[in-house]
């Protein structure tokens, strides 16, 4: 009886250390499915960031654009001034006309030094090569 008694403690502690390890795989499998989780939180708490981000600098993008175009119709409105007032001036002084066909000449004149040599095209500032 004393056998069967210590074999039944035996089986019962086999039993209690497959429960553990049982138990034990248990816990890992619920820590990487914690982890997965977490990591998954974490990549769309990024991807929200990232999309937060990306808007705000579309529609700095947008507003910077917008600047733009306002700024060149700035600039050919003054232009288009300059280009009148120089034309009032031209037609009412003779002197003035000469001096201009003078400047649009030496303009044309550089204009042309300007042109690269292979294309033709007239060079803008910054000068640095063709």
């Amino acid at each position: 009886k004393i056998r069967t008694q210590i074999l039944d403690v035996e089986s019962d502690s086999v039993k209690l250390q497959e429960n553990e390890e049982a138990k034990r795989v248990f816990e890992l499998k619920l820590e990487d499915i914690e982890c997965v989780e977490y990591e998954r939180l974490y990549n769309e708490g990024i991807i929200q960031r990232n999309s937060v981000k990306s808007q705000v600098l579309k529609q700095q993008i947008q507003q910077k654009q917008e600047e733009i175009g306002k700024s060149r119709l700035n600039v050919e409105k003054i232009q288009s001034q300059i280009n009148n007032l120089l034309k009032s001036k031209v037609s009412s002084d003779p002197e003035a006309h000469l001096f201009l066909s003078h400047l649009e000449k030496q303009i044309s004149q550089k204009t042309r030094e300007l042109e690269g040599p292979v294309c033709y095209k007239v060079c803008q500032p910054p000068i640095l090569s063709c």
